[in-house]
């Protein structure tokens, strides 16, 4: 049996971007309030962000001898299924680094 599979294709919206800093920031997702999949994707040559998905209070926070958050890689888009209650997107990381937060829905490359 072949599973039929649609491409990512990104809501109308826009995409957002967000500054990656040594301090967590978060920023209000362009289409929220949605079930959907959000592509997130940096721009740097060799830094890692770490991020969270939540309301307008949600952190990021660096793993360390701790649970963190999770790691975005350089260069390559990284996908995510939020649900309804995913508002907002936020970022921590080592290098100042930007990304980019594109909602949409479908499977991304």
């Amino acid at each position: 049996i072949m599973v039929a599979v649609s491409p990512f294709t990104p809501a109308t919206v826009g995409t957002k971007a967000i500054t990656v800093a040594a301090t967590t920031a978060n920023l209000a997702l362009p289409y929220p309030g949605v079930d959907q999949q959000v592509m997130v994707t940096s721009i740097a040559a060799n830094a890692i962000a770490f991020i969270a998905f939540g309301n307008s209070a949600v952190t990021a926070t660096v793993p360390t001898g701790t649970a963190g958050s999770t790691p975005v890689l350089p260069g390559r888009p990284s996908v995510f299924s939020v649900g309804p209650d995913v508002t907002h997107i936020a970022t921590i990381g080592t290098a100042a680094n930007t990304l980019y937060v594109t909602c949409g829905a479908g499977v991304a490359p």
